[in-house]
């Protein structure tokens, strides 16, 4: 838990240990956390052109979740951004230089409801461009594919499909 500067974990120590906290406060903590929230990673599948990114655990917040408050939309994009960037880092995803198309595939647990097609894309989309996976979420260099739930139900899952375009 090295790097962390001592009022942001005062602010933001959610999920994080009493003891970590005093932990890393105790190390002269200097900058921000870059992952803290509990998700894991498999490995990224590449497919012809195709790079497939999963994240156990996660889902990107929904616009009904960012639009309760201010502080609640920056933590949540914060935390959306942080995943996704540790993601492409320990998959070594290289950056994007050209329009790309991105898909999402997202498996809901039983007890879920569904989300609305439009509800996940505002924050996973600027999670992409802060890990470069997308050079911008224009149309010039995005084309967004489709979002579609998992047929099977089990534990929450994301899946990030990003498609070289020409």
């Amino acid at each position: 838990m090295k790097g962390f500067t001592e009022s942001w974990l005062r602010a933001n120590h959610r999920g994080i240990s009493d003891e970590d906290l005093e932990r890393a406060l105790a190390q002269g903590s200097t900058r921000q956390p870059v992952l803290e929230w509990d998700v894991s990673f498999e490995p990224v599948i590449r497919r012809d052109v195709r790079i497939w990114i999963r994240i156990n655990g996660w889902r990107a917040a929904s616009l009904n979740e960012m639009a309760r408050s201010v502080r609640g939309k920056v933590h949540l994009k914060q935390r959306d951004r942080a995943i996704v960037c540790e993601a492409a880092r320990l998959a070594g995803i290289p950056r994007a230089t050209g329009k790309r198309q991105i898909s999402m595939i997202i498996r809901v647990p039983k007890s879920q409801r569904r989300w609305d097609p439009d509800a996940l894309w505002k924050s996973t989309l600027d999670a992409c461009k802060h890990a470069c996976l997308i050079v911008d979420d224009s149309p010039v260099y995005l084309q967004l594919g489709q979002l579609t739930y998992d047929r099977e139900r089990g534990p929450l899952r994301t899946t990030i499909v990003l498609e070289d375009l020409p």
